[in-house]
């Protein structure tokens, strides 16, 4: 199965496809399934559910941006309101959702989020390979998990 948790539409600022095409293109390249993950929306989300079916999975999901950097929360049914770090954690498990951390230590974005060994018990995975990452932070994440 592969799976990509981390995929944008016409509803974020750096995204453009229609929700159809997004799901279109991700069985065409042979995707189990994909969360759409829109900036601070779950709008692309729920319009591509509408387009799974036996080839594909579509998780509704969101990247919120935090006080501390950007956060990812799949498995999502409403809108996450918050903003701070913990109320956008609370509000994603309020759902029985999972906390991605998106592109961590990536000194370009000014979004990216730096976690430190207080932050570990909070998320549930960590994304290790994004292609817009001009610098890969796979060597660090070692020295933050217990």
């Amino acid at each position: 199965m592969k799976y990509d948790f981390h995929t944008h539409t016409k509803y974020s600022s750096d995204g453009y496809m229609e929700p159809k095409l997004l799901v279109k293109v991700a069985i065409k390249i042979g995707l189990s399934g994909v969360a759409v993950t829109d900036h601070n929306t779950i709008k692309g989300g729920l319009n591509a559910q509408k387009y799974a079916n036996n080839h594909i999975d579509v998780i509704v999901g969101s990247e919120i941006l935090t006080d501390k950097g950007e956060v990812i929360g799949i498995f999502l049914t409403e809108e996450i309101k918050k903003t701070c770090f913990i109320d956008v954690i609370d509000e994603i498990k309020a759902q029985n959702g999972i906390v991605i951390l998106p592109h961590p230590f990536d000194r370009i974005r000014n979004t990216s989020f730096y976690p430190d060994s207080k932050d570990v018990k909070f998320i549930d995975s960590i994304e290790i390979f994004n292609s817009r990452c001009l610098c890969q932070s796979y060597m660090i994440l070692p020295k933050i998990m217990p």
